[in-house]
């Protein structure tokens, strides 16, 4: 189905930094939360998602489930970004998780570089 994106900082969760190269650098930091359906291939997120004209780099933290990041015991998956698509990819081991796979509840925190 579907990713859902919250900022968790005040202001939109974007924050301008000093210009590199004529353009200013913003972090956003946040997360993202699964539903019951993860796609094969991933969960689209591209820069425009995150108030960004450009991702330079998007880091997340391990899946876990429980809410509010309070890991319950279950499963934790790791999460990688595969930035020639604009895809969220969540793994099982050293494998993408399988098509189909109910992730309710679990979220993922996640900084972000871009312009």
């Amino acid at each position: 189905m579907a990713i859902t994106i919250t900022p968790e900082m005040t202001g939109g969760g974007v924050r301008p930094m000093r210009a590199i190269a004529e353009r200013d650098v913003k972090i956003v930091i946040g997360r993202v939360t699964f539903d019951y359906d993860y796609p094969s291939g991933g969960e689209a997120l591209v820069a425009s998602d995150l108030d960004l004209k450009e991702l330079y780099t998007i880091l997340f933290s391990p899946a876990i489930s429980g809410g509010a990041g309070h890991y319950d015991g279950s499963r934790m998956y790791s999460v990688g970004y595969e930035y020639t698509d604009g895809k969220v990819l969540v793994y099982a081991g050293s494998a993408e998780a399988l098509s189909g796979l109910n992730l309710t509840n679990f979220s993922s925190r996640f900084i972000a570089v871009g312009f």
